[in-house]
């Protein structure tokens, strides 16, 4: 993987990933879980869909500890029925909202997602009340409903890395199979490996903001950024950026997060930076003083990012070492004197 999209490279990447969730599902049956034969190949028919991962990691954990339980093995049949069902409702969404973006389901608020959401609010600090007790509403978040509005635009957001970034477009269509929004303060967006090849992206995002961004740009931004976070997962799984233990051992700060992260954080946190500040160098109308303000905030975030990162470099693999190379040279070199 580098900092530039690549498609083969992503795509092989995927490849992987859907090679482990093959493994898992076709040994279901050890786990003597009663699921007919045509949902287990309606499964091996979508193994990047993020529900049918979700099955795949729900059986991987109900087998470490040897056979499950009878009450397991009925909500794990029920697992792999809803992927199934999952995987062709998707299909037939994504045929007729997508656009130039022709695989992708603006996914409806299914179990699988709502799950996700529900492990990432858990690890979310409880907010700080204040006095007058107005914090209610930052408390929560759910999976919501795709509007028409909202559908518009997402076609914006796609038409415009269409136009100023084909390659990134090209690589989001190999590694995203769901767009999920999220409605409620808590969280602005997230992804998470255990439904991998969904990305969460608050409805906020799609709608103009006080900086003066549109909403397609914002959103557009947004895509490249949890994008960037799924590439990074797929990735790793055949060549880790981190040596081992280094991704959860030292915390250190990194420019997106206010409470200190692992080293693995901060490096993902690299290569959205950097992907998003070379957005915003091929979005058209350079000049907007927007999009250069938001642009010359990424760039700062990013040579934070890749100081402390440099800081910690013999944490890295030579792949790892590769990535943090490529960022500091376009930071150096296609991003000097942006804004």
């Amino acid at each position: 993987m580098r900092i530039s999209p690549e498609v083969l490279v992503a795509a092989q990447d995927q490849a992987a990933v859907r090679r482990i969730v093959r493994m898992v599902v076709e040994r279901h049956h050890l786990c003597d879980i009663d699921a007919d034969r045509r949902i287990q190949q309606v499964m091996l028919s979508h193994l990047s869909h993020p529900a049918v991962v979700a099955a795949a990691h729900a059986l991987q954990r109900a087998t470490r500890s040897g056979k499950p339980s009878s009450q397991d093995q009925v909500t794990l049949a029920d697992q792999l029925r809803h992927a199934a069902a999952c995987a062709v409702r998707s299909d037939q969404r994504a045929s007729s909202s997508a656009g130039l973006w022709v695989s992708v389901d603006l996914a409806e608020p299914e179990s699988h997602l709502r799950e996700s959401l529900a492990r990432a609010l858990a690890v979310i600090p409880a907010p700080h009340r204040s006095r007058s007790g107005d914090d209610q509403e930052l408390a929560g978040s759910e999976v919501t409903h795709w509007r028409d509005n909202d559908r518009a635009v997402f076609r914006e957001a796609v038409d415009l890395l269409y136009a100023a970034w084909p390659p990134m477009l090209a690589e989001l269509r190999q590694i995203i199979y769901q767009v999920a929004l999220l409605r409620g303060k808590a969280i602005d967006g997230f992804t998470d490996f255990a439904v991998h090849g969904a990305v969460m992206i608050n409805q906020s995002r799609l709608v103009a903001g006080d900086t003066g961004l549109s909403g397609a740009v914002r959103l557009a931004e947004a895509l490249v950024h949890e994008g960037a976070h799924t590439c990074c997962n797929a990735a790793a799984i055949s060549r880790p950026f981190l040596r081992p233990a280094s991704g959860n051992g030292e915390l250190v700060q990194t420019p997106l997060r206010a409470d200190p992260r692992p080293l693995t954080g901060l490096f993902q946190q690299l290569v959205v930076l950097v992907r998003s500040a070379l957005l915003y160098q091929r979005l058209p109308g350079a000049s907007n003083p927007a999009h250069r303000a938001r642009q010359h905030k990424l760039i700062g975030q990013a040579h934070q990012g890749a100081e402390t990162l440099a800081r910690h470099a013999q944490a890295l693999t030579d792949h790892g070492q590769a990535v943090l190379a490529e960022a500091r040279a376009l930071l150096d070199g296609e991003l000097t004197g942006a804004c």
